[in-house]
């Protein structure tokens, strides 16, 4: 329910009640009350939203788009580590792909805490695991995308699908998924 107008600008009708919130490592929170959505403005400007309900296309980029995901073993850690996540924050995982330099992965929210506590979660157990004589692992920031309708969804699953063929890892979708006759 939408209050009839906003508290700080009355002629604001049907606006929702935001509640600001400062914090030092991340810029301000955005809180609606009226569904408990929550919006982070980076200090870049971004806007995050969690508990918005929607799915999530996010990539994470090695550091300097090194290419650190070139071996089996590498990229069976990411996938122990994905799984971890998974059951830790409660989220479902409907598709990802590990490439060599970076990661897509398109995922619900989780039930537990944010969506950035989680991507901070696999990124830690991942980095732990390979991290060798380098300084960093990922980058500090990923790239997230709020999954808004089904073609938005569908889209996002089949560039998942798609890009390591286009990236020449693979002759063609059928050898990476069952779903294939679906895309």
């Amino acid at each position: 329910m939408l209050p009839s107008s906003h508290p700080i600008n009355p002629n604001l009708t049907n606006a929702p009640v935001m509640d600001a919130i400062a914090s030092e490592d991340v810029g301000f929170f955005f809180v609606n009350r009226s569904n408990n959505t929550t919006i982070q403005q980076t200090r870049r400007g971004l806007a995050r939203f969690h508990h918005s309900g929607q799915s999530h296309f996010v990539t994470l980029c090695c550091y300097h788009r090194r290419r650190l995901f070139t071996t089996d073993a590498s990229r069976r850690i990411f996938e122990s580590a994905l799984e971890g996540v998974r059951r830790t924050f409660r989220l479902h995982v409907y598709g990802y792909v590990v490439m060599p330099d970076h990661v897509h992965l398109l995922l619900s929210e989780p039930q537990q805490d944010t969506l950035a506590d989680a991507l901070k979660s696999l990124k830690q157990g991942v980095s732990r695991r390979l991290i060798g004589d380098a300084d960093h692992f990922w980058q500090k920031r990923y790239y997230d995308f709020n999954i808004r309708n089904h073609p938005q969804f569908v889209e996002k699953l089949r560039y998942i699908h798609r890009n390591p063929v286009k990236a020449g890892l693979s002759e063609g979708v059928e050898q990476l998924s069952p779903l294939r006759n679906r895309l």
